[in-house]
């Protein structure tokens, strides 16, 4: 389905979505990107099929030179993923959130590439698909799985940040897109964006608080947002933008 305005956004996520149960929540700037962990969209310097040793390899020196960075001590392996993914290291996490209104900002906070759709996604996973405490040092594991994680740092708290873990195989494609998977393909509903209305959906979701100070807090998100209050991006102005 096509959404040209935020109160049709907003109508939809109140009439369609259970208000006794959390949904996942993810938007994506290209309507026809897959629903892959990093990982999977690189091209690893290490052997090709050797990409499941590449993520190891990652993590652990990320581990071991990220503890002078930290704002708190991560609890598990997938703690350590979050945070590593939140800071833009390629793992087999996929960003998700439990804010529909802060997914649709990440499908229109950057001006589009080119005339298309972006997505808003939503997935409605089962409690028994979230992982307990005992599950967040698997590595790989067997089946997609859905990740909370600690709020090991302020961006994941100011994002409301869920994952989903994907599985990963041993030999070529190491993963498959959800919405492929036997798992979770009939739980996913797609929301589509226009580009030309981008402009539209970030001018309004700026006024509801969603902007680049308050999903990325620090320094760099404030001068951002600063920036885009004083200048106008390449599909946007003059206001108002109807």
């Amino acid at each position: 389905m096509e959404m040209r305005f935020l109160h049709e956004f907003v109508s939809y996520v109140e009439e369609t979505l259970n208000a006794h149960d959390e949904y996942l929540c993810r938007g994506q700037r290209r309507a026809e990107w897959k629903l892959l962990p990093s990982i999977a969209r690189g091209r690893p310097t290490w052997e090709p099929d050797d990409i499941l040793s590449c993520e190891q390899s990652m993590l652990a020196e990320f581990r071991r030179e990220s503890i002078p960075y930290l704002e708190s001590a991560p609890r598990s392996l997938w703690d350590w993923m979050a945070l590593a993914q939140h800071h833009g290291l390629p793992t087999r996490l996929l960003d998700w959130t439990s804010n529909p209104l802060l997914a649709l900002w990440f499908a229109v906070c950057r001006p589009p590439t080119q005339p298309g759709y972006g997505a808003v996604w939503i997935l409605d996973a089962s409690d028994e698909e979230e992982a307990g405490e005992r599950g967040q040092d698997e590595f790989p594991c067997e089946y997609h799985r859905v990740f909370v994680p600690s709020h090991v740092s302020r961006r994941i708290t100011a994002q409301t940040a869920r994952f989903t873990v994907h599985k990963g195989g041993k030999t070529s494609p190491f993963f498959e897109p959800l919405e492929d998977s036997e798992q979770f393909r009939d739980k996913l509903q797609k929301i589509l964006i226009p580009t030309d209305r981008f402009a539209h959906f970030r001018f309004y979701l700026d006024r509801c608080g969603l902007n680049d100070a308050s999903v990325f807090p620090g320094l760099e998100g404030l001068t951002s947002h600063i920036r885009g209050q004083s200048f106008f991006a390449d599909d946007e102005g003059p206001w108002p933008n109807s």
